[in-house]
């Protein structure tokens, strides 16, 4: 009996709380970007441990953050050893003197008493939880939390005392090739169903793809890439977040990434303070009216002068997916 994708991945899920992961490959990173960034000398770094909850490993909010970057800093270091390990007892024993980076999810089922017994075996924590809720009580100021937006870093910072950092989100760097058609305008909306409203199926001039949570880190490209280069523009704007959870411009940034412009709407804070307040495609809010009326406007405008300043306005979001920058900034992160 041959297996559906959920069902082998279920399985995957299983057995890889069992199995360490151990980054091995060497990439040199490279820098395309307008501003060009330097590769940082590699400072003294611990072995890094990079723990996931069972069955998250292959999610892309865990592999689109240090471990996406795990070869480029193993080419700066190759005495560093980097692995991916479950969050388990047995594993979290046997930790010492390393570097622990608590992943998405990883962050929010860890216990006390297992935080407890990694600081006491001379570990450093970092706590990565994307865009999930984390019950910050539960560490203390020998951890340091990472935001994954400007949004949470103010958060963290206004809720706490602890160490907080800013990596911000960055970009499948799988796409660093790939580049979207500019011969004609097309929009495409890339995530997860729920982040818009289910009226927009109706908007005929938009194009709906949805893209698997998995990572699917074997691939060469995300299964969606093929998609991507049809479309000119991408709709970043989705529906508001619940309380506490804060969405990183990630939308945003692949479409940058790719050469593709955003609709973004006035609640998109980050996308915003990214692009500036004088960016042109700022629909009012996320209304079906709103949407469609900004669709015709960027139909009617494109290739125009506001098309082009779109454009440069984008490379505002080069330096997350710029591979250096990202490696230094994971680099400076660990020191």
């Amino acid at each position: 009996m041959k297996l559906g994708r959920r069902a082998r991945n279920r399985i995957f899920g299983e057995l890889n709380q069992f199995k360490v992961f151990r980054f091995n490959k060497l990439a040199e990173p490279n820098c395309a970007c307008v501003t060009k960034h330097e590769l940082i000398k590699s400072p003294q770094v611990r072995d890094i441990i990079v723990m996931y909850s069972k069955g998250t490993f292959d999610l892309a909010s865990v592999q689109m953050r240090l471990l996406q970057v795990a070869k480029f800093i193993l080419f700066q270091n190759s005495d560093i050893k980097i692995s991916a390990l479950s969050l388990r007892p047995s594993n979290i024993l046997g930790i010492k003197n390393s570097i622990i980076v608590l992943s998405k999810f990883a962050a929010q089922y860890i216990s006390q008493t297992e935080l407890i017994t990694l600081l006491k075996n001379n570990n450093s924590i970092f706590v990565d939880p994307v865009d999930s809720v984390i019950e910050i009580s539960k560490f203390n100021s020998d951890c340091t939390l990472i935001a994954s937006s400007f949004e949470q870093a103010n958060y963290f910072r206004s809720s706490t005392s602890f160490p907080v950092e800013l990596i911000y989100h960055s970009s499948d760097l799988r796409l660093k090739e790939l580049r979207a058609q500019n011969d004609a305008f097309a929009i495409g909306y890339f995530g997860n169903l729920s982040r818009i409203p289910s009226e927009f199926n109706q908007l005929d001039k938009l194009s709906i793809i949805k893209t698997p949570l998995s990572y699917e880190s074997k691939r060469d490209l995300p299964r969606y890439a093929l998609y991507l280069k049809k479309y000119s523009a991408h709709l970043v704007a989705g529906t508001i977040p619940p309380k506490h959870i804060f969405k990183p411009f990630t939308k945003g940034i692949i479409a940058a990434n790719v050469g593709a412009v955003s609709l973004i709407s006035e609640y998109d804070v980050e996308g915003i303070a990214l692009l500036g307040p004088n960016y042109p495609y700022i629909a009012k809010d996320i209304t079906m009216k709103s949407i469609l009326e900004m669709i015709e406007h960027m139909e009617k405008s494109f290739m125009t002068d506001k098309w082009i300043l779109a454009k440069k306005l984008s490379q505002n979001l080069e330096p997350f997916y710029c591979e250096i920058n990202l490696t230094n900034s994971w680099l400076r992160l660990l020191a």
